[in-house]
């Protein structure tokens, strides 16, 4: 089942990613939920599809089949999106956050508050940190732990399908939308030591480590990171990343209340003060 679990994990993040990026220039209100929900639900029957319960070949060979298809269906939903109807002024005046934090907060629109559209109606094109990262960063740990080393390897094994499937599905998206990344866990986990020293392990990590490396690497013009309030990793997150000069970070906490739009809007204002980085070659 791990293949075919995480496949289809992988899979809907990038769907999400395409959808949330797509928001800030829709012509036709409600189009980009209508791809997203026309491919979620062909995964989902997919996914559904009966197998073979019995011995050890059959379901494997079932689940080997199960992961060429949903690379297929990926990359059939990256068309869609890429032949999506956008708004070609509200494309050029956007600017690219990088949406981070909490595990369920930066993915759930009704944990946080439609975070997501709210920063699209500001004119901010939103690009998801993936929630199945975190899952890598798990088997990541794992391994630095150094438990015996039967569960070393194995978990070297685990990371290792994790990543190669990873590469497959982002490898197909990125053919038709090239601004999609997924960051090596080993380089989130080393950026994040800049700042912090790995404990006590939890959001911290990817939160701080995806932001510096994002900014680093990527042409985003800054950084929402959103958590539950008071939370502990969070603010953790917060404490380091606002001692990094020139990254622009906008932390929003949330705890089911109203998120305060004219935070949104005031961040808004502040990167379009600047030229849009993807229009300003980045150092290497």
């Amino acid at each position: 089942m791990m293949s075919v679990a995480w496949a289809a994990l992988v899979a809907v993040d990038l769907l999400n990613m395409m959808r949330f990026y797509n928001l800030v220039a829709e012509l036709e209100p409600g189009g980009t939920d209508q791809i997203f929900e026309e491919y979620s639900g062909r995964l989902e029957a997919l996914l559904e599809r009966p197998r073979p319960q019995a011995g050890f070949a059959g379901p494997v060979a079932a689940a080997l089949r199960v992961v060429p298809e949903v690379e297929a269906l990926v990359a059939e939903a990256a068309r869609a999106f890429r032949r999506q109807p956008l708004d070609p002024q509200r494309l050029a005046d956007a600017r690219e956050v990088y949406l981070c934090g909490d595990l369920f907060l930066r993915v759930d629109e009704w944990g946080n508050d439609d975070l997501q559209r709210k920063l699209a109606v500001q004119g901010l094109r939103v690009i998801l940190e993936p929630y199945g990262e975190f899952f890598e960063l798990l088997a990541l740990r794992a391994i630095q732990e150094r438990e015996s080393p039967r569960e070393v390897l194995s978990k070297r094994g685990t990371l290792l399908a994790m990543h190669v499937m990873v590469g497959r599905l982002v490898g197909v998206v990125r053919a038709e939308h090239p601004w999609v990344f997924w960051h090596d866990v080993r380089d989130i986990d080393r950026e994040s030591r800049r700042l912090t020293s790995g404990y006590p392990f939890g959001e911290t990590i990817p939160t701080v480590g995806g932001a510096l490396l994002s900014w680093r690497t990527q042409p985003i013009d800054g950084v929402v990171a959103v958590a539950p309030r008071g939370c502990g990793p969070a603010l953790i997150a917060e404490a380091q990343l606002r001692r990094e000069s020139g990254l622009p970070v906008l932390f929003v906490y949330n705890d089911g209340d109203p998120i305060d739009e004219g935070r949104l809007a005031g961040f808004a204002w502040r990167l379009r003060r600047h030229p849009a980085r993807r229009a300003v070659r980045l150092p290497v």
